[in-house]
C-alpha cells in the first residue's frame, strides 16, 4: 500500500514539474502591432477616399464634355491611374487587414516605388505649369503652382506615412512570427 501511494507521489510531481504548453499569444494581443495596422487602415482608408474622389472629378469631366475633343488628352489616362490605385489601395486594405507579411512588403515597396515616380512626375508637371501659366500673368502661374503644390505634397505625405507603417507593421509582424516559433 505504501509503495502505491509513493508511485502516485512520484507521478503527481512528475506532472507538477512539467512544463505545459502555452499558447503563442495572439496578434490582437499585442499593442503595438494592434496600434499599426489601425493607423495603418485609416491612412489607407484615407487615400482610397482621396482616390475615389479624384475618381468623381474624371467621371464628371467625361460626362460633361459633349465630344471627344472636349476632353483633356489626359482623362483616359488618369482614369487608369486611379483605377490602378484602387486595386494597390484595395491590396493594402487586404493584406493589412489579415497580417500578412509579405503582402505588406509587397504593399510598401510598391508604394515607395510610385511615390519616386510620382517625385519625377511632379516636377515635369510643375515645370509644365509654370510655362503655360506664365502667359497668364507671373501671380496667376505663381498660385496655380502652389496650389498644386500643397496638393501632391499632401497626397505623398500620407504615401510617406502609409508606407512607413507598412514596414514596420511588417516588421512586428516577423518578429511576432519568430517569437512564436521560438516558444512551440
Amino acid at each position: 500500500m505504501e509503495l502505491k501511494n509513493e508511485v502516485l507521489t512520484d507521478k503527481t510531481s512528475m506532472i507538477q514539474n512539467a512544463t505545459i504548453p502555452q499558447k503563442p499569444p495572439s496578434l490582437e494581443q499585442q499593442p503595438e502591432v494592434v496600434r499599426t495596422r489601425k493607423i495603418l487602415l485609416i491612412l489607407i482608408g484615407i487615400l482610397l477616399i482621396l482616390c475615389f474622389i479624384n475618381f468623381t472629378f474624371i467621371i464628371h469631366s467625361f460626362t460633361t464634355s459633349s465630344s471627344s475633343k472636349d476632353q483633356s488628352p489626359n482623362s483616359s489616362s488618369q482614369l487608369v491611374c486611379i483605377l490602378m490605385s484602387f486595386i494597390y489601395y484595395g491590396f493594402g486594405l487586404l493584406v493589412t487587414y489579415r497580417y500578412y507579411q509579405t503582402g505588406l512588403l509587397v504593399f510598401a515597396w510598391l508604394g515607395l516605388i510610385s511615390l519616386l515616380l510620382m517625385l519625377v512626375i511632379v516636377i515635369v508637371i510643375l515645370i509644365g505649369i509654370i510655362i503655360t501659366t506664365s502667359h497668364l500673368g507671373f501671380a496667376k502661374g505663381i498660385i496655380v503652382g502652389i496650389i498644386f503644390i500643397v496638393l501632391c505634397l499632401t497626397a505623398s505625405l500620407l504615401q510617406i506615412f502609409a508606407v512607413r507603417y507598412a514596414f514596420s507593421l511588417s516588421k512586428l509582424l516577423k518578429s511576432t512570427k519568430r517569437l512564436t516559433i521560438e516558444q512551440i
